[in-house]
């Protein structure tokens, strides 16, 4: 009697920790997977303010011009805004796209259309602003109010003129009776110059 009581106990007691095991299993911290991190893309992110494989003469996003125009000092890379607010392009490097030309061109004839020498002087002013903007030398060609000859007495007289002149001019320039005469002697200015490649004529 005493022999199978004990085995009654032992089973018993195996089947209470089976159970017990079992509960162990049931109520103890779950072991949960890793959270998957999020993988980075590899691909550039494309850079909005670039210019790269953009020429002289192109048309700039606000985001390209802004930085541009903050680094002052550098003209080799430049926005130069046109009348009608798209700004384009430019290099001390290179010759200034038609476009600049053409706005500066109206610029000038537009300071200069009384032909007084309070507006060539206005227009020079202008010129200066020009060449410190684009890091080009500029010489414009205007109309002005000056001498044109002298008469047969040696007395000058003066008249409406053409004049080639700039922040080069330190002095007088000489001034002409046509615009052709006053632009050739622009190019004879430029042509005797160190580096003439540098060099603009606007007018």
């Amino acid at each position: 009697m005493s022999k199978k009581t004990t085995i009654i106990t032992v089973s018993a007691l195996a089947a209470l920790a089976l159970i017990a095991g079992a509960a162990v299993a049931v109520i103890g911290p779950s072991v949960t997977a890793p959270e998957a991190k999020p993988t980075q893309s590899s691909a550039p992110v494309e850079d909005s303010s670039s210019i790269e494989g953009l020429s002289v003469g192109d048309v700039l996003t606000e985001e390209q011009a802004r930085p541009l125009g903050r680094n002052y000092n550098d003209k080799t890379a430049q926005p130069f805004k046109l009348p009608d607010g798209t700004e384009v392009l430019i290099s001390s490097e290179e010759p200034l796209p038609e476009s600049v030309r053409t706005a500066l061109t109206e610029k000038f004839a537009a300071t200069t259309a009384s032909g007084s020498r309070e507006s060539a002087r206005a227009a020079l002013q202008e010129s200066r602003w020009v060449q410190s903007q684009t890091g080009r030398n500029i010489i414009i060609v205007i109309q002005s109010y000056g001498v044109l000859g002298y008469g047969s007495d040696g007395a000058p007289y003066s008249d409406n003129v053409w004049v080639a002149t700039g922040p080069f001019a330190k002095d007088g320039v000489p001034a002409f009776a046509t615009r052709d005469e006053a632009f050739a002697h622009a190019q004879q200015i430029v042509a005797v110059q160190e580096n003439p490649g540098s060099w603009e004529i606007i007018g």
